[in-house]
């Protein structure tokens, strides 16, 4: 049986506390304090973070951002970031860096299970086969 770590892509999250008055980061996971927004979030620019901070500090409504990084036939690279207002104005942001499938390509987190077998050894949900005369 897989477990979500041998059959999953890898996945790279982190979280942010963004200072909304001086768009600096107080916090991250995986940066020092103080840390510039770009640095943390490679692409902030072109995806239009800053944007949307700004919107999340104005209106309190979440923002969710989706790109694709790199594309190609096989896998992808797709970045995902949320940003939510917290309690005490501070925003939060959580980023998420993840290998995908092909657009349109079916993905399946576990391996499919064998059909489950009862005791006798047949399988459950079918009647047995009738005895020969």
């Amino acid at each position: 049986m897989q477990t979500a770590d041998q059959g999953a892509a890898p996945v790279k999250a982190q979280a942010v506390l963004i200072d909304p008055a001086s768009m600096t980061v107080p916090w991250a996971s995986t940066a020092e304090p103080g840390t510039p927004l770009e640095r943390v979030v490679p692409m902030a620019e072109a995806m239009g973070v800053p944007e949307a901070l700004r919107a999340v500090a104005q209106t309190g409504v979440a923002q969710h951002l989706q790109a694709d990084v790199v594309s190609m036939t096989r896998k992808s690279v797709e970045l995902v970031v949320s940003i939510y207002s917290l309690p005490d104005g501070t925003l939060l942001m959580l980023t998420e860096r993840a290998a995908r499938g092909a657009p349109g390509q079916r993905r399946e987190r576990f391996a499919p299970r064998p059909a489950a077998k009862s005791v006798s050894g047949r399988r459950r949900g079918r009647s047995p086969a009738p005895a020969p005369r």
